[in-house]
């Protein structure tokens, strides 16, 4: 329901399902973590209210809960939208593609470091001794590398374009929350990476006991918080 304040600020009730809903179409990650928590509001009977207060361009969006006179407030900080980013792989030069048995992978991903905020992929091509894909975290306990040469049982399909190593890192966040579903479930995926390092994770999932197969398909952009000297670096050390 929508309204208008006596002040003249536009005012949003909304029940508390729909609040989460909306949250996590704002993406307010964080928020969610650390702050839906307070609200509590698991019973569909509950008489609580919910206000969403956004009062100018810049200004913070306001969450306000009452619940039997007890309220709690959230602001949450805004941002201008960036320019939505192209994930289309057709629109750049395909680097790297490995189609690799789901079960290795939820093995190494039940054993990634958790210290760790970030997974560094690499893909040593067939110019260099021991093409390979390489996963790679940097965690308190130190570097841990996992690798899958390309003679192995385990990849099926083993394509780079490249004479050097093509090294991108990613958020482990990012990415969890296709390792954590989508893997559990597949039989095969398809690791593809392209000219501006961006990641596609396919995965190739069997319905039951029927022969036909569906795929769902994660897109993630590499880190930019994370300085490509030390990534030149680490392709150096590959290539030798």
């Amino acid at each position: 329901m929508y309204s208008s304040a006596a002040g003249g600020d536009p005012l949003v009730y909304a029940k508390t399902d729909n609040l989460r809903a909306c949250v996590n179409l704002l993406k307010a990650v964080h928020f969610r973590d650390d702050c839906l928590s307070v609200f509590g509001v698991n019973n569909n009977n509950s008489l609580t209210s919910v206000i969403l207060r956004y009062k100018d361009h810049g200004d913070t969006l306001d969450l306000l809960l009452e619940d039997s006179g007890v309220v709690a407030e959230c602001n949450i900080k805004t941002m201008d939208a960036l320019e939505v980013l192209d994930f289309d792989f057709a629109s750049s030069q395909l680097t790297s593609k490995v189609i690799i048995k789901s079960e290795c992978m939820r093995e190494v991903f039940s054993e990634l470091d958790v210290t760790s905020d970030i997974l560094e992929i690499s893909i040593i091509p067939n110019t260099l001794p021991h093409p390979r894909l390489r996963l790679t975290t940097y965690g308190f306990e130190g570097t841990t590398h996992y690798d899958f040469p390309r003679d192995s049982d385990f990849v099926e399909l083993f394509e780079c374009s490249t004479t050097e190593p093509c090294v991108a890192r990613y958020r482990l966040s990012l990415l969890r929350p296709s390792t954590n579903r989508a893997l559990a479930l597949s039989s095969r995926i398809s690791l593809r990476t392209n000219s501006r390092g961006f990641l596609s994770l396919q995965y190739m999932i069997q319905a039951g006991n029927d022969s036909t197969s569906s795929f769902v398909e994660f897109f993630c952009v590499p880190d930019a918080d994370e300085s490509d000297e030390r990534s030149f670096a680490n392709a150096d050390k590959l290539a030798t």
